[in-house]
């Protein structure tokens, strides 16, 4: 009875750090946006500011609104497997199942806006919600940056006011890799483990590891 109930605390240790987790084969940047050096790292200035979500979290959002050019951007990257996988954490708090104003540029190979929360001549969409969702897009290329905006024509959209407080949409933990797949496979959208979720996890390896050693003590 033990034995599977650490088999099961185990594979669901497993699932959360693999949905949570970066694990490419050739990563060409990462930075978590949630101090004003990663900013500095993707050359924001004073657009991109580190603002405060409602759940408290410390992310990247903007200072202004932009329409059909980006507001922060990495340098171009080459791809040695024509694909590439951007993944980054969002969290929305327009109030709205969609309309935010979010955009992901991926230019390069005749990249345009690729992924986004408006309906707006992009490929991939995805809905608004009012907690942090985990984002991947892989697509084909050989050459790319990646870029966001927060599209002044989306019906919700809001830039940080002067306090940095108030925007529609935050950004961290962001990672773009030379993907070792080679092909595009489109948008995958995940939910983001609850801290409470990870403190039931460690709660529970930790009883497995009490468990354990109260075990080895008995056949000693």
């Amino acid at each position: 009875m033990k034995i599977n109930l650490a088999k099961k605390l185990v594979a669901a240790a497993l699932l959360i750090m693999g949905l949570n987790s970066h694990s490419y084969a050739n990563v060409l940047f990462t930075d978590n946006l949630q101090s004003a050096s990663d900013l500095n790292a993707l050359g924001a200035k004073t657009v991109g500011i580190i603002g405060t979500a409602q759940d408290g979290t410390k992310a990247m959002t903007f200072s202004a609104l932009q329409g059909g050019s980006n507001l922060v951007s990495t340098k171009t990257y080459l791809s040695t497997t024509n694909s590439f996988t951007v993944s980054f954490d969002y969290f929305s708090s327009c109030g709205a199942i969609s309309n935010c104003g979010g955009f992901l540029a991926t230019p390069g190979d005749g990249g345009h806006w690729t992924v986004s929360d408006t309906a707006f001549g992009n490929d991939k969409l995805f809905a608004d919600a009012a907690k942090w969702q985990h984002l991947s897009y892989t697509y084909a290329g050989t050459s790319t940056s990646a870029a966001f905006e927060i599209w002044n024509g989306s019906q919700h959209a809001k830039a940080a006011d002067i306090n940095g407080l108030g925007a529609s949409f935050y950004i961290k933990d962001f990672v773009l890799t030379d993907n070792s797949v080679g092909a595009a496979n489109g948008l995958v959208v995940t939910a983001v483990p609850e801290p409470e979720t990870y403190a039931m996890l460690l709660a529970g390896l930790g009883m497995i590891g009490a468990a354990v050693k109260r075990r080895k003590a008995k056949q000693a």
